[in-house]
């Protein structure tokens, strides 16, 4: 192989793996901008749900004082009727 055949092929390799580094990159930008939405996306719906577990952590408490106090009432009741 001549010297000029050797560079003309060295460059073609470079230019091939340019071309396919641009395309790499070009991936890796759209895949990060994939990304960026989608962190906003779990934030917003992390949000979401952490108002519901709160909303839910209130209304369970709420609901089992109302049952503590009513079964204490009814077992009073009963007590009071049964003469135990």
């Amino acid at each position: 192989m001549s010297p000029k055949s050797i560079d003309r092929e060295l460059g073609e390799i470079v230019a091939k793996l340019e071309g396919l580094q641009s395309a790499v990159d070009t991936g890796f930008a759209r895949a990060d901008a994939r990304f960026d939405k989608l962190e906003i996306a779990n934030a917003q719906i992390d949000s979401r749900v952490r108002h519901v577990e709160q909303r839910s952590a209130i209304f369970g408490s709420v609901a089992g004082g109302i049952v503590g106090v009513t079964v204490s009432i009814i077992t009073a009741k009963i007590r009071q009727i049964g003469g135990v």
